[in-house]
């Protein structure tokens, strides 16, 4: 079963949820074409989209519906006072299908079960979908926690959890009171304690192992409050999940929670194989390791990355100290911390050094003993272009093919490379810059003056003897560059 909050606040609501190839939306508060957009962004495609279930009538939930269930012929799920609600214009041509909250809907590769919510709505619901031993819940649009809503989302493995806003910040900002009482009411939404007491009250069984906080609040709220205070409770009570904070601008990650569980010793066992792998740097992959290794990779989740989270790569010139762009670019910022948390750059090289240009490495294909084939492989798959951020001195951008065979400009999934210079013609070009060298930059440029043959390639391999994502409060950053 694979989530995926696609946006989430007062602009537009969406979310996608899969099972077995075919999906669903939960609401769908976005025009068309920024829909598709989002969609693109993390390689969904609305062709796969079966249904659309609405949790209450608001437009932020709604305004997209319709024109993306006439376009897709697709049914449109919600009970009959959400329907009554609701102006039957935005609702013309398009199959309706009636459910009473507290219904289980059995669709033929999910079951959705729903629930009330307390919230200024007609009849808001909750859902929790499941698929065998998996659960999923979502609960956007919350005044006061109930114990039936405590009942209904006790035993989950991944939980969409509405955190509006800082009480503080409510309460000190530019909203007229009555618009502020709306908020606080048991109608209303959740502050950020509200919602990290109802998680502490669902949490103590382990079994959560994801948790994404949506519906923020772009007046009353702010995503690094909301990071920093779950954080918190997480160190404190030693407990092991991911926190995902859900953007209104951006999709967010595509997590397949049916690798949770059941797949651990799976992983194990991978992870036992290739931390071997990618550490034994004196010792070359044979390409039977290298497939293993791709087919590993392409089998884990990606993982938000924090604003705090820097990427290190050690050499025998120095350590490279990278920062993400992690808003501009968050599909690349999210792989690049996922493969490097696999051990998949370890003992990779930079195969390409040109001087007054760029040095590039990641390739895997650079650990095995052909040295005329490095610069030709990766994971196994690309990346959508996310375009936007400027090629300066520092940045830290994809390799790709070239428009002739790549028109949509997708990236290679692993090869990256550091400009030496600024590179204004690969803006025009379309190269995706993910990142930049915070600190380190002396040793980049010693790499850049490694001796290389006519192809670019240096005499002397030049390792990346380990590759890691940590935060970067731990170290002693002293300036950038």
């Amino acid at each position: 079963m694979i989530f995926c909050n696609l946006g989430s606040g007062s602009k537009g609501n969406c979310t996608y949820i899969q099972n077995s190839g075919k999906a669903l939306l939960i609401d769908q508060g976005f025009s068309l074409k920024n829909l598709i957009l989002r969609m693109e962004k993390v390689n969904l495609s609305p062709t796969d989209v079966s249904a659309i279930i609405l949790t209450h009538e608001h437009s932020d939930h709604i305004k997209g519906a319709g024109i993306f269930a006439r376009r897709y012929k697709t049914p449109i799920f919600m009970t009959k006072k959400t329907f009554q609600a609701i102006d039957p214009k935005k609702l013309t041509k398009v199959k309706v299908e009636f459910f009473t909250s507290g219904d289980t809907l059995s669709l033929e590769y999910i079951k959705i079960k729903t629930f009330h919510l307390p919230h200024d709505a007609a009849d808001p619901i909750g859902i929790v979908a499941s698929s065998g031993d998996k659960k999923l819940g979502i609960i956007t649009d919350l005044g006061t926690v109930t114990q039936s809503v405590l009942h209904y989302i006790s035993e989950l493995d991944l939980l969409f959890l509405e955190s509006n806003h800082d009480k503080f910040m409510l309460l000190n900002g530019p909203y007229p009171l009555q618009v502020i009482q709306r908020i606080k009411s048991r109608v209303g939404h959740l502050s950020n304690k509200q919602s990290l007491n109802l998680f502490n009250r669902i949490s103590h069984n382990g079994r959560l192992k994801y948790l994404i906080l949506g519906h923020l609040s772009e007046t009353n709220n702010d995503a690094q409050i909301v990071r920093e205070l779950f954080e918190k409770t997480k160190a404190e009570n030693s407990i092991s999940y991911k926190i995902e904070i859900a953007s209104q601008n951006f999709p967010g990650t595509v997590i397949n929670i049916s690798h949770i569980g059941v797949k651990m010793k799976f992983y194990i066992s991978l992870i036992t194989l290739f931390l071997f792998c990618a550490t034994a740097l004196s010792q070359s992959l044979s390409g039977t390791d290298i497939k293993k290794l791709q087919s590993y990779v392409q089998s884990l989740p990606d993982e938000m990355v924090s604003p705090d989270e820097v990427a290190i790569i050690e050499t025998e010139y120095g350590n490279i100290i990278i920062e993400f762009f992690s808003y501009a670019a968050p599909l690349h910022a999210m792989n690049f911390k996922k493969l490097a948390n696999a051990g998949y750059f370890n003992g990779t090289t930079f195969h390409r050094i040109i001087p007054n240009f760029v040095i590039q490495g990641g390739d895997i294909l650079s650990r095995d003993d052909n040295q005329y084939n490095d610069g030709t492989g990766g994971p196994g798959y690309t990346i959508p272009a996310e375009l936007g951020k400027k090629h300066l001195r520092g940045t830290v951008a994809s390799a790709r093919m070239p428009d002739n065979v790549n028109p949509q400009k997708r990236s290679n999934g692993s090869q990256f490379y550091i400009c030496l210079i600024d590179l204004p013609f690969l803006d025009k070009a379309g190269y995706t810059v993910f990142g930049e060298v915070i600190q380190g930059m002396k040793t980049v440029d010693k790499i850049a003056k490694v001796r290389c043959n006519k192809k670019d390639r240096p005499y002397k391999d030049v390792i990346m003897k380990r590759v890691y994502v940590t935060d970067q409060k731990k170290l002693n950053l002293n300036g950038r560059k």
